[in-house]
């Protein structure tokens, strides 16, 4: 909690949110909604406002932030492999691919030829996530399970554009700004308008 609520001056969580990384609602509720608020994975992963406020660590002023914060990439070295402001870089060694990423394309690739086969390996990552297995799955239970898998790891949006499905879940990206403010009270704020040329995500963009 110090390196989070330490005075790193632009870097500071808790002094700016900046807006990297910001795990979103409906990301949370997803989370929620296929392995439970407790679930292993997910807390691994994310953490409420509440969950951080707890740790000690809260808000001094309101940040672009919807009340949750990615957990995944948390710093949990020494203060000198923090990352530089000039640099931005530290010596975490981050996996481009994961092998989890190869299994759940796998698992895609294998759902019409080898259902069987795409079974075992969507399981393979419900077992290390310490999810209930599944029985049968689709392409729709795929990409959910690639969506908390992967999530901030690169993959998501050129996931969309190759599904298909980009424009149907972007659609009101952009439409508001999230202020978490140090209460806990998120405010929704307009800055386009209602005008929808200005935000979200267009059949153009898939190109």
């Amino acid at each position: 909690t110090d390196k989070m609520n330490g005075d790193w001056g632009s870097l500071g969580l808790a002094q700016t949110g900046w807006g990297f990384m910001c795990p979103q609602k409906n990301l949370y509720e997803e989370f929620v909604a296929v392995e439970g608020e407790n679930g292993y994975r997910l807390n691994a992963t994310m953490k409420t406002y509440d969950q951080m406020k707890e740790m000690g660590v809260s808000v001094h002023t309101a940040i672009i932030n919807e009340g949750y914060f990615m957990w995944k990439w948390r710093y949990t070295k020494e203060a000198d492999d923090q990352p530089g402001i000039a640099s931005m870089a530290d010596s975490n060694n981050f996996h481009w691919m994961r092998y989890a990423e190869v299994l759940l394309l796998a698992a895609e690739a294998n759902l019409t030829v080898n259902p069987t086969k795409a079974l075992e390996y969507f399981n393979m990552i419900r077992t290390r996530a310490q999810a209930d297995p599944a029985s049968s799955i689709t392409l729709e239970d795929v990409q959910r399970e690639k969506r908390l898998e992967l999530c901030g790891e690169g993959t998501r949006f050129q996931d969309m554009l190759r599904w298909g499905i980009a424009e149907e879940k972007m659609k009101n990206q952009g439409a508001t700004c999230p202020f978490l403010n140090p209460n806990g009270e998120v405010e929704y704020k307009k800055f386009n308008g209602d005008d929808p040329s200005k935000y979200g995500f267009k059949p153009k963009h898939n190109l």
